[in-house]
C-alpha cells in the first residue's frame, strides 16, 4: 500500500509539473484504495488514477461482463454515478458512497427487476447454488491470479449459457423497461431502503446482496452497527458502504440521512416529471433526474432534510466527514 501511495504521489507531481492538468491534482492517498483525481488540461475530462491489484482488475472485468449481458447496466451505472457526483455523495472520504458501491446497487436493482435484467452473481461464478456460508472468491487471503482467471473463465461460460436460456425463453425473460423507468425505479427502491436503514441500527442488518440478487439478513463481523449495508459479492464479510459509518457517530448519521433524502427526493421529482406515468409511456429523457440537483429550487436544502436540530454544520448539497477513526477510509 505504501508503495502505491509513493508512486501515485510521484505521478501527481509529474502531471502538475508538465502542465497536463487543470489546477492541482487531488491526492486521496490514505484511502483503502489510494487514488489521485484530476482534470485533463487539453480535453477537460475528469480522470482517476489508481494502481490496480489483481482483485481490483477482477472486479472491473465482472462489471464489464454485466455490461455485456445487458447494455442497460453500463448506461444506468453512468447515470447514477453522474447523479451521485452532482449531489456530492460519491466520495468515501466524506462519509458517502464510493463508485463500487453505486455500481453494486445498480446491479442489485437490475437483478431484482421482474423479469430480471441481470442474474444473481452466484449463477455466473458457481457450477451450482452454493451454501449460504460458503466462502466467496475474494474471501480470505492469498487469492492467486491463476485462481481469479479460472473464476473469470467460468463466468464467461456461465454468462453465455444464461444468454442462451434468455433467448430461448423469449418474452418471459425479456424486461422491456427503458432507461428512464429503470432510473426512477432505482431511486424508489433505494430511497425507501436507505430511509429504513437510517431509522434504526437493527435495520442495518438487512444487506443488499448482488451475490444472491436479493435482500439478506445478516450481521457484519464484530456486530458493527453500520448504517448502510451493501455486501461485496466477492467477499461476504466486506460492507462496501462502511465509509458511510455507523449509528454510533452523529456526523455519519447526518451524512446517511442526506444520501437517503437525496435519493428519495430524486425518485419523487422524476416520477412527478413523468406525470405519474411509467417512463415508457411518458417517453421522457433520463436527464430529468437532474431536476434534483443540489441548489435547485426543487431540491430544497440539507437543512430541510435534517431539520433544525442537526443543521449546525450542514449546507445544501454538502456533507461533513466524520472525525471518528473508525469511519476514516
Amino acid at each position: 500500500l505504501q508503495e502505491q501511495q509513493y508512486l501515485l504521489a510521484d505521478l501527481a507531481d509529474a502531471l502538475e509539473a508538465k502542465g497536463l492538468v487543470q489546477g492541482q491534482v487531488e491526492r486521496v492517498l490514505q484511502a483503502r484504495v489510494p487514488v489521485i483525481k484530476c482534470v485533463h488540461a487539453a480535453t477537460g475530462l475528469s480522470c482517476d488514477f489508481s494502481i490496480s491489484r489483481p482483485e481490483c482488475a477482477f472486479k472491473a472485468e465482472m462489471q464489464k461482463l454485466w455490461g455485456t449481458l445487458d447494455r442497460r447496466y453500463a448506461a444506468l451505472y453512468r447515470l447514477v454515478k453522474a447523479w451521485a457526483a452532482a449531489h456530492g455523495v460519491n466520495d468515501a472520504s466524506s462519509n458517502t458512497l464510493n463508485s463500487w458501491s453505486w455500481g453494486l446497487m445498480v446491479a442489485f436493482y437490475l437483478q431484482s427487476e421482474q423479469p430480471a435484467v441481470l442474474p444473481p452473481l452466484w449463477q455466473l461464478l458457481e457450477h451450482q447454488q452454493p451454501r449460504t456460508t460458503a466462502p466467496r472468491v475474494l474471501q480470505g487471503s492469498g487469492v492467486s491470479s491463476a485462481a481469479l482467471k479460472r473464476t473469470m473463465d467460468l463466468a464467461m461460460v456461465n454468462s453465455m449459457a444464461y444468454v442462451g436460456r434468455r433467448n430461448r425463453a423469449g418474452s418471459s425473460m425479456q424486461n422491456p423497461k427503458g432507461l428512464t423507468e429503470l432510473l426512477a425505479g432505482f431511486f424508489e427502491v433505494f430511497g425507501e431502503q436507505m430511509t429504513r436503514w437510517c431509522e434504526g441500527r437493527q435495520r442495518g442488518n438487512t444487506r443488499c446482496s448482488p451475490w444472491w440478487g436479493g435482500w439478506v439478513d445478516a450481521t457484519w463481523p464484530g456486530n458493527t452497527p453500520y448504517i448502510f449495508s451493501i455486501e461485496d459479492p466477492f467477499n461476504a464479510s466486506d460492507n462496501t458502504a462502511r465509509s458511510v459509518g455507523s449509528h454510533n457517530h452523529l456526523t455519519c448519521t447526518n451524512s446517511a440521512r442526506y444520501i437517503a433524502w437525496a435519493v428519495k427526493t430524486s425518485a419523487k421529482l422524476l416520477r412527478d416529471a413523468l406525470g405519474g406515468k411509467t417512463a415508457a409511456d411518458a417517453g421522457a429523457p433520463p436527464t430529468l433526474a437532474a431536476a434534483a440537483a443540489p441548489g435547485s429550487p426543487a431540491a430544497g436544502s440539507l437543512t430541510d432534510c435534517l431539520g433544525t436540530a442537526n443543521n449546525s454544520s450542514s449546507s445544501s448539497g454538502s456533507t461533513v466527514g466524520c472525525s471518528e477513526a473508525a469511519c476514516q477510509r
